[in-house]
């Protein structure tokens, strides 16, 4: 229990720094007049530095528990969350904020993540990830709708004040940290790590990385991207909002009905059903379409990612050898943020041939690519 609510809170309150921020600096460089390639971009940035970070946050939590580690997590992102709420507007700025988030937010979600596998019973360890990934997607659907909110207390700028609220969250966040590093567990110490190569080649356990890699960073996307495409459509910022907590809201509801689901139909069918629904639906954004009809097309692939996240991490503690799962659980988040580095730049270059819609297109295509892999991958993961 004296974990449990922390951890359970810093997911929640992360993913509201983290994402809040991010809407934010989309806004600010749609003011400045930056191109949607340059604004892809950006959005690269969060997730190049963490590329390289992830493995040793891994290797560390494996020995050393997850403590300092979350803790420095804290740190980083509140300066991430400061830098564009407190300087004024450029691409280096926006460029170092990017970086940080995606620094800080990694050694969050890596080492949490760690933590909750040292939880002795796999009842009780399911039921916590379960959990944590319900209060992530709860803090994702509060995140968008401050926008909403700031415009509707007719804020002068809307999305600055977004910014400063996820500014004072950052700050609860530190606090969230102190208090688990005071709690945190040391893993059993092993005198020989187990081989990269040996983790890496645990059957299944690599495509399960590449897609949910690609999911996470389609999901990124479209909360950074989203806001380009309605503005082009001329959809309000309050609208842009709504449907953007729409969409966080269904992969909450994913996540809490998961464990039912994967019961019901199996985490392998889950898991195929979503990435093909996921495919579709990102597919059908490049073509014009009225709101409304985008907002319920958003709900939809919000259930469906939901779904296939959830799956992946499950999959992937499950199959992860016994004395590295924190260095498995960081190979995965390694993954999925190459992905979220790799998109957006494949997404920039078809944007000047397919448009903006382009970008969606884009990544409906690339998860799609993954279905024909999807029998072998989970009958040998199995």
């Amino acid at each position: 229990m004296n974990l449990a609510v922390p951890i359970m809170a810093s997911g929640f309150v992360g993913q509201i720094v983290g994402l809040s921020t991010r809407i934010g600096i989309g806004y600010e460089a749609i003011e400045i007049g930056l191109s949607a390639s340059a604004i892809l971009v950006l959005t690269a940035a969060f997730s190049f530095v963490p590329i390289f970070l992830t493995m040793f946050v891994g290797r560390f939590t494996d020995r050393n528990g997850a403590g300092r580690v979350i803790l420095a997590g804290a740190c980083i992102l509140f300066v991430g969350a400061a830098l564009p709420a407190l300087l004024p507007p450029s691409i280096p700025v926006f460029l170092l904020a990017m970086t940080c988030l995606g620094v800080g937010q990694t050694f969050q979600i890596a080492s949490l993540q760690a933590e909750i596998s040292l939880t002795g019973r796999i009842r009780h360890r399911d039921r916590m990830i379960g959990w944590f990934m319900v209060w992530q997607s709860t803090g994702q659907v509060m995140a968008p709708l401050l926008l909403t909110a700031a415009s509707f207390l007719q804020f002068p700028v809307p999305h600055v004040a977004m910014m400063w609220i996820a500014m004072a969250f950052a700050v609860g966040q530190v606090g969230l940290a102190l208090q688990i590093r005071r709690f945190s567990k040391i893993p059993v110490q092993n005198d020989m790590p187990l081989p990269l190569g040996e983790i890496v080649g645990t059957p299944g356990l690599a495509w399960l990385a590449v897609s949910g890699s690609l999911c996470v960073a389609t999901q990124e996307m479209t909360y950074v991207f989203m806001p380009l495409v309605a503005t082009e459509r001329g959809i309000d910022p309050a609208l842009v909002g709504i449907m953007l907590g729409a969409f966080s809201f269904t992969q909450l509801v994913a996540r809490a009905v998961y464990p039912g689901a994967a019961a019901r139909w199996g985490r392998e069918r889950l898991m195929a059903a979503s990435l093909l629904i996921t495919a579709a639906i990102f597919a059908a954004f490049a073509l014009p379409m009225p709101a409304m009809i985008m907002a319920l097309f958003l709900a939809a692939a919000g259930l469906s990612l939901g779904f296939a996240v959830t799956c992946s991490v499950s999959l992937t503690m499950q199959l992860a050898p016994a004395r590295a799962k924190g260095t498995a659980l960081s190979l995965r988040l390694a993954v999925n943020r190459t992905g979220q580095f790799a998109m957006p730049l494949v997404s920039a270059v078809a944007t000047p041939w397919l448009g903006t819609g382009g970008v969606f297109l884009t990544c409906g295509l690339v998860i799609g690519l993954c279905l024909p892999f999807l029998p072998t991958a989970l009958r040998t993961g199995r």
